[in-house]
């Protein structure tokens, strides 16, 4: 039961839970409790806000790591086999609220790798180490992490044994790449398995024969991929196991590459080119950089389904052409200009000159929405109004008779009904006014005189009274219903 709960945390995760554990040692010596909280323990929760707050005076770990340390020793005192030391702690949410104003600090974004940087590298290689097979291999994982977005965790384990060491479910094998022609151009095609956000291969995408990212080629240039995979595959020189690392390590070329040699060597690649001492950048950011060249090139659709970031789709380029996709390395290498994507947007507001016009408008001036009547269009006459007279006590005022001297016509317009100025002796006052007097009420209507006639139905609509009936089922409206004894 121990090794199945334990399995369920990935290799990252308990070395998250090691590093909280370790401080929880140092807390709990420093107090003299034991290192695991027992269940009924009803100090459970001060000692873990005595925790948080030894992290928060006695080091410069930001919320985020306290954060993750408190997790990790609650999942340690859970493999202890108690409950939860937080569960039923009130108001340990407004608590760490409060760490977190204390200790909050923005995350950095990973620095991208400059394209010139790439660019020098390759030319380096090329001009004094071609016959070299690590130097031509670093080129191609360069240009294969440039150009999928890949995390490094795909091609390179980080041990030799153990957990997180090579495996060929999760890593690149050399089974994972085939060439294959699309739409019309050579492409390396590249297979993704187990992923970080897909641990499982749950997605869609990771189906039947697999998810493969489309590399498409770069002829005649240096930013071929395939270019740099021929070449690698002729340094080796004998025909590979596909089941075998794609990436070797440099002294022993049965051994996997690791992650932090190739990290080690992408450094000194970039140190040999001219890249200063602390602008160094890691293999991460050939995926940020490769991500940012798409997104504008190509649009954020295609960089996100090329990155294989969360999708319904059932493939990875299920709403897109593979001749758009093929070009995804052209972009990035700077040969394509991606001329069919749309502008990417900016969040700068852009700044017009703003003024007075030359003269003052006027409303007969606005001839449309977008711009000014030039000066010298005469302005239309209204049409002349039919002869409806005061209708309704309504005046019709036409434009020919409110003319200025200045040249401005008056629109046509109907006065609103009611009394004006001048129409009534007596100004209208309301009841809260002196002087006001109620409207004299109407007369009543008077009744009709006896013996008229009155307002009746429609003698269609009357009722008719049907005759009386002999018989079993007639009977006279007086003799009612028989009942019987």
């Amino acid at each position: 039961m121990h090794s199945v709960m334990d399995n369920r945390l990935s290799s990252s995760s308990w070395r998250t839970v090691s590093a909280g554990v370790a401080i929880w040692c140092t807390v709990c010596a420093l107090y003299g409790w034991e290192r695991i909280l027992r269940t009924d323990d009803p100090r459970r929760g001060g000692k873990l806000a005595a925790f948080v707050l030894h992290m928060t005076t006695k080091t410069r770990l930001v919320y985020g790591s306290i954060e993750q340390y408190v997790w990790g020793v609650r999942v340690w005192m859970q493999s202890q086999m108690v409950v939860d030391p937080l569960m039923g702690v009130l108001f340990w949410a407004s608590f760490m609220q409060a760490i977190k104003v204390l200790t909050w600090v923005p995350g950095e974004p990973r620095r991208a790798v400059p394209h010139e940087t790439i660019e020098a590298i390759i030319d380096l290689v090329e001009a004094r180490y071609l016959h070299d097979l690590f130097a031509v291999q670093m080129v191609f994982l360069i240009l294969v992490l440039y150009y999928s977005f890949s995390r490094t965790e795909c091609p390179c384990p980080k041990t030799y044994t153990g957990r997180e060491s090579f495996d060929e479910a999760r890593h690149w094998t050399v089974s994972s790449f085939d060439i294959a022609p699309s739409a019309g151009v050579r492409a390396l095609w590249v297979r993704f398995r187990a992923i970080k956000q897909d641990p499982r291969q749950e997605r869609p995408a990771a189906r039947g024969s697999g998810d493969w990212a489309c590399l498409g080629d770069v002829p005649d240039t240096k930013w071929s991929p395939i270019k740099w995979y021929v070449r690698l595959a002729q340094l080796h020189g004998v025909a590979r196991d596909p089941r075998s690392p794609m990436f070797v390590d440099k002294s022993d070329v049965k051994r996997p590459l690791l992650y932090r040699v190739a990290r080690q060597c992408f450094i000194d690649l970039q140190t040999a080119v001219g890249v200063a001492e602390g602008e160094h950048a890691g293999l991460h950011g050939l995926r940020v950089a490769g991500y940012n060249k798409v997104k504008t090139g190509l649009g954020g659709d295609m960089a996100q389904a090329h990155g294989g970031w969360a999708s319904r789709a059932h493939e990875r380029y299920a709403r897109f052409s593979l001749a758009d996709v093929v070009r995804i390395p052209a972009v990035i290498a700077g040969v394509d200009d991606g001329a069919n994507a749309p502008p990417a947007p900016t969040n700068e507001a852009v700044e017009r000159e703003a003024g007075p016009p030359e003269r003052r408008l006027q409303r007969g001036d606005l001839g449309d929405a977008g711009g000014v009547a030039p000066d010298a269009a005469p302005v239309a006459a209204a049409p002349a109004p039919a002869d409806i007279g005061e209708e309704g006590g309504e005046d019709v005022v036409s434009a020919d008779e409110n003319e200025s001297d200045d040249g401005e016509v008056a629109i046509s317009y109907r006065r609103p009904p009611g009394p004006r100025e001048g129409d009534s002796p007596e100004p209208l006052r309301y009841w809260f006014q002196a002087g006001y007097q109620a409207s004299a009420r109407p007369p009543p209507t008077p009744r009709p005189p006896p013996g008229a006639s009155r307002a009746s139905s429609p003698p269609s609509r009357r009722r008719v009274a049907l005759p009386a009936q002999d018989g079993p089922l007639g009977a006279s409206p007086e003799s009612g219903s028989g009942s019987g004894d």
